[in-house]
């Protein structure tokens, strides 16, 4: 379990994911948008991932079903393909 940071009351939210080798160019952790269903249960609503290329970023949203404010935000860089960003 990594704290990944989020925009919620806590600041992070705790999730399973992928450690990676800590490197100087490489963040810690790849992320699966699968991880993020549990952390709003019956309320999950799908998720939107927006990646920015020439920035190398992405923005992911998991969205809740009733209140937009109860969903989550979350950034990082992209490398290869994959989403990383580190530890809260």
């Amino acid at each position: 379990m990594a704290r990944i940071p989020a925009n919620n009351a806590e600041g992070y939210v705790p999730i399973k994911c992928y450690h990676t080798p800590e490197r100087p160019d490489i963040p810690n952790f790849i992320l699966s948008p699968n991880s993020f269903k549990s952390l709003l249960g019956k309320n999950y609503d799908g998720y939107t991932l927006e990646c920015n290329n020439d920035k190398k970023t992405f923005r992911f949203s998991v969205n809740h079903k009733k209140r937009k404010s109860q969903s989550l935000l979350l950034h990082g860089t992209t490398r290869g393909g994959l989403c990383y960003t580190r530890s809260a």
